[in-house]
């Protein structure tokens, strides 16, 4: 089923494409949408993530934010989910359907750690929907997983962030 993908994703206008999954933190940051189209889940960033020093596309010498961003799930399937309520009690937790992913209920998550497993071919999110008591434990299965963006983010709350980064180290 394809979309009217925002961004052009899939059309190769990307400045950055890596499949380096390990020098990115997407912790705090928003999945804005996700996107089926054919055989691959795409989940977009629309603002963007965080850029480990060590990446081999970040040739800044530096922690940076990037703009725009997306991640996709080569031939990527769900094949675990888990929603709960993190209430201190023991809350049941609630399996999901892969399409309601597809959905607008299920944006603008706020991520809390991505994990990659190149071996196995599992990508994994745990993810807070709209209140931090609502968890969601998100596993895809996927051939490949490809990191695009176009740009370092700037500006004044950049700079304030690497500046803070520099003093706790």
């Amino acid at each position: 089923m394809k979309q009217n993908l925002p961004h052009a994703l899939l059309d190769g206008n990307w400045k950055h494409l890596s499949d380096n999954a390990t020098d990115i933190s997407l912790h705090d940051h928003y999945i804005t949408k996700f996107i089926q189209d054919d055989n691959d889940i795409i989940l977009v960033f629309e603002e963007g993530f965080f850029i480990d020093k060590t990446h081999p596309e970040n040739n800044t010498g530096e922690h940076q934010f990037s703009t725009s961003s997306a991640i996709i799930l080569k031939e990527g399937n769900l094949i675990s989910s888990e929603e709960r309520i993190m209430d201190g009690k023991d809350s049941p937790s609630h399996s999901i359907h892969e399409g309601l992913l597809f959905t607008d209920g299920y944006k603008d998550m706020l991520v809390g750690y991505h994990t990659w497993s190149p071996q196995k071919q599992i990508f994994g999110i745990v993810a807070f929907l709209e209140t931090p008591s609502l968890c969601l434990d998100l596993r895809f299965h996927c051939s490949k997983v490809i990191i695009c963006w176009n740009e370092f983010a700037h500006g004044e709350w950049v700079d304030r962030w690497h500046e803070q980064w520099k003093t706790e180290r």
